[in-house]
């Protein structure tokens, strides 16, 4: 898209786009409107979330990814509009609504880029790929069966990814498990062999049973 397409959808409504590219309408064939992306991360900011905290603790009524994100935007169209007019003056909105009217053609260039980046962040935080799907089995790699995240929290160790990072369902040849105690992967054909060493504890502890 081009600069002034970029800015539109990061200052104004504009129509929702299906994941297939075409445009979401009513049952009256009426284009479906958004808000601004900066209208909705400013919505988002005021959405309760758990932000760090552990899962035995209460979230905080507000979105501080979110906010982080708006501030790291505010600063960067600051330092972009300092380099460009000499002026930080303004709000977020109205220095990106002022770079519709740059003349210099590689100016246009770069703040196609910035303006292109600031929207994939918002869009990315407010619609992140879908998580991968969480396997509650040994490794049949190291046999672990659980790990801390980031945040301390345990978890199964084994992942599955089944979509791609744009949302869509990918076909179950093209699923990929990965361990994050001992990080083997495995993918394509190789998912047989994970299978079955997933499925061959249970088997030997049925047999035992039995």
């Amino acid at each position: 898209m081009s600069l002034n397409d970029n800015i539109h959808q990061l200052i104004n409504p504009h129509p929702l786009t299906r994941p297939d590219g075409t445009m979401a309408r009513d049952i009256r064939g009426q284009l479906i409107y958004q808000p601004a992306l900066l209208d909705q991360l400013a919505t988002a900011i005021h959405t309760k979330g758990r932000d760090g905290a552990a899962t035995s603790e209460p979230g905080v009524p507000i979105n501080t990814r979110a906010i982080d994100l708006w501030r790291e935007l505010d600063t960067d169209a600051r330092n972009e509009e300092h380099e460009r007019t000499g002026s930080m003056t303004g709000t977020l909105g109205s220095i990106i609504e002022r770079w519709t009217r740059e003349p210099r053609e590689n100016h246009q260039d770069h703040l196609e880029h910035v303006t292109l980046d600031m929207a994939d962040r918002i869009k990315n935080l407010l619609e992140p790929a879908p998580r991968r799907r969480k396997l509650r089995q040994p490794c049949p790699s190291c046999g672990e069966h659980w790990t801390l995240n980031g945040e301390g929290d345990r978890e199964p160790c084994l992942t599955a990814g089944t979509h791609d990072p744009d949302g869509l369902l990918r076909h179950p040849h093209d699923y990929d498990v990965t361990c994050a105690a001992c990080g083997a992967q495995w993918s394509g054909e190789a998912l047989s062999d994970v299978v079955h060493g997933i499925s061959a504890p249970q088997r030997d502890a049925m047999d035992m049973a039995g």
